[in-house]
């Protein structure tokens, strides 16, 4: 009897190591994944102070292919709204893109702006943006040394104060300076060059505008009020030592559409190469396609250094 059950024990026993394999907890299926379906791909950015508009159309691509896009010269593009129906655009080889000129005071606040491309082998598209209205930048003052940085070096600061209006805004803030001065030879000697801002504030985030650095911002946390973004900067401000010299702070009010873009794109770059970091889809806004059509409304406000 006893030995009956020893075995009725070991049996058991067995059974249950057997029942905790790998096939007892591992269930395989079968997923078929959707084809991708190309569509055109669209990247137009159009700022107010730019008299340049250009828009690059190319295609969509799997994951899984090794092909490269197209870009398509033979793609027609229609820019429509306030002071610039009737455009036309023309394609430029060196940078794949389609450009087309615009009035110095195309842009028009509060006025919405359409984008359609049409190109033979792909569903054509359309894209609308509402122009934002202008900021209003109040002042900016510069404080030499008057910023720590993150890790406690004293670096020159940059107040810009603004007036919000109420409602949805986004803001991006870049910098340059303007230099001027004379040389041993009495020679006048003026260029610029840019100047990257950087902030302790946790509202700002770096992102590339226009295809320059910038910060930028919702409204979210100063609706409707006035704000000062405290900035500080790396480079070696002029203050003081060339006549004439000034830094020019440009202030932007984005569109919706453009702001999400620009936020993901640097969301992207920053989870790429990262196995552990969760995966970003850049926004995008174009119906029937991919990509972006995005406004930026621009105020220069110059400070004598």
């Amino acid at each position: 009897m006893r030995h009956i059950l020893f075995f009725a024990i070991g049996l058991l026993t067995a059974m249950s190591f057997s029942s905790c394999g790998e096939d007892a907890f591992t269930q395989i299926v079968d997923i078929e994944l959707p084809e991708h379906e190309p569509r055109l791909a669209v990247h137009a950015l159009a700022f107010s102070e730019s008299d340049a508009f250009g828009v690059l159309v190319s295609n969509s691509r799997s994951v899984l292919t090794k092909e490269e896009f197209s870009v398509f010269p033979d793609a027609e593009i229609q820019f429509s709204g306030p002071n610039v129906d009737g455009v036309t655009f023309s394609y430029a080889p060196d940078d794949g893109r389609h450009y087309t000129v615009l009035s110095p005071d195309w842009a028009a606040g509060d006025e919405v702006y359409t984008l359609d491309i049409q190109q033979t082998d792909y569903p054509s598209i359309r894209a609308q943006q509402r122009m934002p209205r202008a900021p209003i930048v109040l002042d900016v003052i510069v404080d030499e040394e008057g910023a720590l940085s993150e890790s406690g070096e004293r670096l020159d600061e940059i107040v810009i104060e603004i007036q919000d209006e109420p409602g949805e805004h986004y803001y991006a803030l870049q910098g340059e300076v303007d230099y001027r001065y004379v040389d041993e030879n009495n020679d006048t000697i003026s260029g610029y060059y840019s100047v990257w801002l950087e902030s302790n504030d946790p509202i700002l985030s770096y992102a590339e505008v226009d295809r320059r650095g910038a910060l930028i911002c919702s409204d979210g946390a100063f609706n409707g009020n006035t704000y000062r973004f405290a900035t500080y900067t790396w480079e070696d401000l002029p203050i003081g030592l060339m006549s004439g010299s000034k830094l020019r702070i440009r202030v932007t009010s984005l569109s919706r559409d453009a702001f999400l873009y620009y936020r993901s794109l640097d969301q992207y770059w920053e989870a790429d190469g990262n196995p552990f970091a969760e995966p970003v889809t850049v926004h995008s806004n174009i119906e029937n396609g991919y990509g972006i059509f995005g406004l930026g409304h621009t105020r220069v406000f110059s400070v004598d250094l």
